[in-house]
């Protein structure tokens, strides 16, 4: 049997109304229907008039007549924003990374291979990386942080190498390098750090990488 390879993007319903208030939200009209579509993890992707797509998430949406749509991923600058698409909600992967020991004890842009044992590579078809969150179980015990970075194919994602923190998620929103997002089938997947901690004591990294499917079939 011969699987369709048919495109599951859609035009979101009114994106007449579409307008970009911040390079992670935009508000757009509210009704059944795009409350129907714009609900936390949908994979969505954008662009200018009939230019590149960019792509991320919805993280959170609120009101009623107008919605206030807040996303992760590809930031939305006016280069951007004049067309929206949405995709099955399957189009979201979620990877988990584990990282155990004193991580950042010296710089490394291999922790994945070095420090977890776990090296990893892509092993999906094309797909954009939206969004990376940490933690870690305890923070370098003096005043300065290390640093993380995700990587694909040895290039990095985020903008800007992201400090740990032990107290809550520290999570990208915007801050993505769209010239190194995209995955592609076989591509090295690693995690970064610096050593940019006081005392190099920081324990226990975890981390989460987003990821949007370009298709599935």
């Amino acid at each position: 049997m011969i699987m369709s390879d048919q495109d599951p993007w859609r035009t979101v319903p009114h994106e007449g109304s579409l307008s970009r208030q911040a390079d992670n939200e935009f508000d757009i009209t509210g009704d059944d229907l795009t409350d129907a579509v714009f609900v936390p993890g949908r994979p969505i992707r954008y662009r200018a008039t009939a230019g590149t797509w960019v792509y991320g998430f919805v993280s959170a949406v609120s009101g009623t007549t107008t919605l206030a749509v807040i996303l992760r991923g590809a930031p939305m600058t006016t280069s951007y924003d004049d067309e929206l698409q949405y995709a099955p909600m399957n189009h979201l992967v979620v990877r988990y990374y584990k990282v155990p020991g004193q991580f950042a004890n010296a710089a490394d842009t291999d922790l994945l291979t070095n420090d977890a044992f776990t090296p990893d590579k892509w092993d999906m078809g094309p797909a954009f990386c939206v969004a990376v969150s940490h933690i870690v179980e305890s923070q370098d015990s003096g005043a300065a942080q290390p640093r993380v970075n995700f990587q694909i194919a040895n290039s990095d994602v985020l903008g800007t190498d992201d400090a740990v923190a032990e107290t809550s998620w520290q999570e990208s929103t915007t801050d993505i390098t769209i010239a190194n997002y995209e995955a592609a089938y076989g591509d090295e997947l690693e995690i970064t750090t610096d050593a940019n901690g006081t005392n190099d004591d920081a324990d226990t990294l975890v981390m989460k990488v987003w990821f949007v499917l370009k298709r599935i079939t």
